[in-house]
């Protein structure tokens, strides 16, 4: 008689991200898009595995925040980085592109459209009447 083994090992995903979320679930219906879309790409992509290491900022510790967000870099290997929190994390986008990581900042607000407008306003002069 002749036994066979299958050992089944681990396989690493063939691409790992670090997703930037904020505490308390600020965005959570479009983190869970996000999420969701991921899933689906997987799904459809012939064998290609996608993981994740999720990073939850926390405004009142962003010290510590920021430290879990570096020891993640230092012992992982990573595709990207996808910031989806509220407004952007600006310390982590500054330290990704000053060390040449993918950086992605995705949004699902309005405020840089406000912002936009009353730029705009600013710059052209041109008063917008009050509503009725």
């Amino acid at each position: 008689l002749i036994f066979i083994t299958f050992i089944s090992q681990a396989r690493a995903a063939d691409v790992m991200l670090i997703i930037l979320t904020e505490k308390n679930n600020v965005q959570n219906p479009f983190v869970t898009a996000v999420m969701q879309g991921i899933s689906v790409v997987q799904t459809n992509s012939n064998g290609l595995t996608f993981d994740h290491i999720s990073i939850v900022l926390d405004r009142g510790e962003e010290a510590a925040s920021l430290k879990a967000f570096c020891t993640a870099v230092e012992s992982n290997q990573f595709a990207a980085i996808v910031d989806l929190t509220w407004n952007g994390w600006e310390e982590v986008g500054a330290k990704s592109k000053v060390n040449g990581f993918p950086y992605i900042r995705l949004d699902s607000t309005v405020h840089h459209f406000v912002k936009a407008a009353d730029k705009f306003e600013e710059v052209v002069d041109f008063p917008i009447p009050p509503f009725p």
